[in-house]
């Protein structure tokens, strides 16, 4: 009787470890994938507002309008998770900017703080920052740059996450039911057997 309790205990065993490894890997998998696709998604969303910004830019650069600056940028403020935006001159001392309030700025509003003849984007695990060039007829006459906090990027991976590893505990738990339920009934089937052939 011991003897069979034991090789119950150490299937029992093996059968959580195989779940429980197998879940952790879907879950390690789906965080990394989760990650991956809300910050580019992000940045996919920057540069869409860079782009309409820089469309819109041209003459404001060229003619140093900052009235039309302010105008073009008042809109930002309806995002809350946009911490600066710059327009840059590339060969003029035309700067226009707009700051959210009551915001610390990060030190890596610098690196879009400076004229972009490419597009590029900066981003590490708080702020990303896109910049895009604004070009005329003559070419590239400035720089637009957004810079934006990831902190509601955070809170939704950190909630789909938290639903996911729910999900997956409750999978575990009903698997390991089951896979139980099994084992039971076939330790039961073959101490049968070996009654009968004794």
């Amino acid at each position: 009787m011991r003897s069979g309790h034991t090789i119950r205990q150490k299937i029992a065993l093996a059968i959580a470890a195989s779940l429980g490894i197998g879940l952790l890997l879907s879950f390690l998998t789906f965080s990394v994938r989760e990650i991956d696709q809300r910050r580019q998604a992000k940045t996919a969303e920057l540069f869409s507002m860079a782009d309409v910004v820089a469309f819109n830019a041209s003459a404001v650069i060229e003619f140093k309008d900052v009235r039309g600056a302010r105008q073009l940028l008042r809109s930002f403020a309806e995002h809350p998770d946009v911490l600066t935006v710059r327009l840059l001159g590339v060969d003029s001392d035309f700067r226009y900017g707009y700051d959210a309030a009551n915001q610390q700025m990060p030190a890596q509003v610098a690196l879009g703080d400076q004229p972009h003849r490419e597009r590029a984007v900066y981003a590490d695990w708080s702020t990303v920052t896109v910049a895009v060039p604004i070009r005329s007829e003559d070419g590239v006459v400035g720089t637009v740059s957004i810079t934006a906090s990831l902190a509601e990027v955070w809170r939704a991976i950190v909630w789909n996450l938290s639903l996911s590893l729910l999900a997956l505990t409750i999978s575990f738990a009903i698997a390991f039911a089951i896979g139980r339920q099994m084992l039971a009934s076939i330790l039961a089937a073959l101490g049968s057997l070996t009654e009968t052939a004794q």
